[in-house]
């Protein structure tokens, strides 16, 4: 997420809603993850919630931080498809 550090407000808007990079990438036409998430799921935040959470990017999520969040998957049990 550090690389959303780099977006301004409308073109993170752009890429929650529509799954559009700043650079222009349509990752929803690529059929990435991302763009698809943005579409069918994050499309419908308001702007107040698509400004808190830049926000919350852009000052409380720093590069410890990701690094600690991500240590806390390996404590996760596996997905209940993956049982046998």
């Amino acid at each position: 997420m550090l690389i959303v550090q780099a977006y301004s407000l409308p073109e993170f808007t752009t890429l929650l809603r529509a799954g559009v990079t700043r650079a222009g990438r349509d990752m929803f036409a690529q059929g990435s993850v991302m763009g698809i998430v943005a579409r069918e799921q994050l499309a419908h935040l308001t702007d107040g919630e698509i400004a808190s959470i830049h926000t919350y990017l852009q000052t409380g999520w720093t590069a410890e931080r990701a690094a600690r969040e991500e240590a806390k998957i390996a404590t996760f049990p596996p997905p209940t498809f993956m049982k046998p």
